[in-house]
């Protein structure tokens, strides 16, 4: 920690401050956790912060005193933290109050130490990345706990789980699980398309729809084909279930009867309609005399 780099202000609203090996600390960033503790706050440490003053000069005491390590508003390992103490880690952080409300674990309740977690935000759905690491020394048997029960499908294999609060699963060293947590399961996917010249227009829409925000993705596949074409495939956000774009076709793209598809990336939920493309107009070509 840099000498005078931690400020009383910036730890208003943090609920726990953790110290991995901080031994070195200034007299301000001491003043500033002691301020911290007394407003509220909460502490966790491995070695004893403040044995050595900023310039690393030992202290015969600990410049943050260790009664503040009273196991109610601090806790202290008492020794540098090692993947052995990914468990202590973890109940001091429940005991502190700020245990993560999205969590993996092994099967005998352990936090697993070559495992990382990424949550990301899509309106009021969640979702939650776990990646294996790739040591010796990996669990592979996991489970995911959720902070309340969810509707949750598998990413990767666009499985629905269903409504859930624990979620087993298996990882291989390198390997990660992705999961959409709904507050809900939407239902009904739907699309209508019309082409107009070289102009394809499409409104889909999740007709039971507690999500905020979908991602749907469309795909055209011309006459006579199984495959859709790539340049015309996307990917494009649909607020509150509901798409409305266009589409542009080539000028040299077939007429006939075309297909669209849709599918919601979250669910899985596939759809398709078909369209009719009219053949377009020949240009009567004309040569000027002289």
């Amino acid at each position: 920690m840099n000498s005078g780099a931690l400020r009383a202000q910036d730890l208003r609203q943090v609920q726990v401050v953790v110290l991995p090996a901080c031994v070195a600390l200034s007299d301000s960033d001491v003043a500033a956790l002691q301020h911290y503790v007394h407003d509220g706050g909460r502490l966790l440490a491995d070695l004893p912060p403040g044995s050595y003053s900023a310039h690393g000069k030992p202290l015969s005491t600990a410049s943050l005193p260790p009664a503040l390590f009273d196991g109610r508003r601090g806790i202290l390992l008492g020794h540098a933290a090692g993947k052995a103490d990914a468990q202590a880690l973890d109940q001091a952080l429940h005991t502190l109050g700020a245990a993560p409300a999205w969590r993996v674990r092994g099967p005998d309740h352990a936090s697993p130490g070559n495992v990382n977690i990424v949550r990301l935000r899509l309106g009021n759905t969640t979702i939650i990345g776990v990646v294996q690491g790739t040591g010796d020394s990996i669990e592979p048997n996991l489970v995911l706990h959720l902070p309340q029960a969810r509707y949750l499908v598998d990413l990767r294999s666009n499985k629905a789980l269903g409504r859930q609060t624990v979620v087993p699963f298996s990882l291989k060293k390198g390997d990660a699980a992705i999961f959409a947590a709904m507050p809900a399961e939407p239902h009904g996917l739907g699309v209508r398309a019309a082409c107009t010249g070289n102009t394809v227009d499409v409104t889909a829409t999740m007709r039971r729809n507690p999500l905020q925000r979908h991602v749907f993705r469309l795909e055209l596949i011309p006459p006579g084909s199984r495959s859709p074409m790539t340049c015309y495939s996307r990917n494009l956000e649909a607020p509150a279930g509901k798409l409305v774009t266009a589409i542009p076709l080539g000028c040299d793209d077939p007429a006939g009867l075309w297909t669209l598809t849709a599918r919601d990336a979250l669910t899985g939920q596939r759809t398709q309609t078909t369209f009719m493309r009219a053949k377009p107009a020949r240009r009567a070509a004309s040569l000027d005399g002289p």
